[in-house]
């Protein structure tokens, strides 16, 4: 077992009972009483990670939606923190060294890159399948931490009919043989097909 390199806070998904000296629908100041209670919180979390660390980084682990992550349609439900969607990703102290945050699917940074999602690993959605999936690798060293994203290659092939849009059900057979798929192919190894097929009438409801 090596010695130590780093803290590591981590943070649960934060409800409105969480934030200590919270008062709902306060008004007066320059940012809702929501973030400011949120803010207030990873301070007090930030000053006693610090202090236990004794002079090691740390890294954070939370789970929410930071305002300017980018949403996936679809695929993602907005995460409430007493009605608020989006707290800013300041509300973690500069003395936090990478913020590591879970929800959102797909990879990207904030705040410079100290403040990242990671993103899922494969698509959870049709609208995902363009995503760059993968995890992110943190690197410690003399020089501070850096992060570095490595790609994880899909199994089996995903793919989008049609790549934009919707189709006709009369369209969807054809598609599915343009697709010119090899019926002798293990299961496992079977592309998922996200099909998007637009009703051309309403659909009879049978009423006991």
């Amino acid at each position: 077992m090596g010695l130590p390199c780093a803290v590591v806070l981590t943070i649960p998904f934060l409800r409105a009972s969480d934030l200590p000296g919270l008062t709902l629908g306060a008004v007066g100041g320059v940012e809702s009483a929501i973030v400011t209670a949120t803010r207030a919180l990873h301070a007090e979390m930030t000053v006693a990670a610090l202090a236990r660390a004794q002079g090691l980084p740390v890294i954070a682990m939370g789970h929410l939606t930071c305002a300017g992550g980018l949403e996936s349609a679809g695929a993602e439900r907005r995460i409430l923190i007493g009605g608020e969607h989006a707290v800013p990703p300041d509300v973690y102290p500069a003395g936090l060294c990478y913020v590591a945050l879970g929800h959102l699917h797909r990879p990207q940074s904030l705040d410079g890159g100290r403040v990242r999602y990671a993103g899922s690993p494969f698509p959870l959605s049709a609208s995902e399948i363009g995503y760059d999936h993968g995890v992110t690798l943190i690197d410690l060293g003399p020089e501070g931490m850096s992060h570095r994203h490595l790609p994880l290659p899909r199994p089996v092939p995903m793919l989008r009919l049609p790549k934009l849009g919707a189709m006709t059900p009369g369209e969807l057979d054809s598609a599915l043989t343009a697709l010119a798929l090899d019926p002798t192919l293990p299961r496992d190894l079977q592309p998922f097909v996200y099909a998007s097929v637009q009703a051309q009438q309403a659909v009879p409801v049978v009423l006991a």
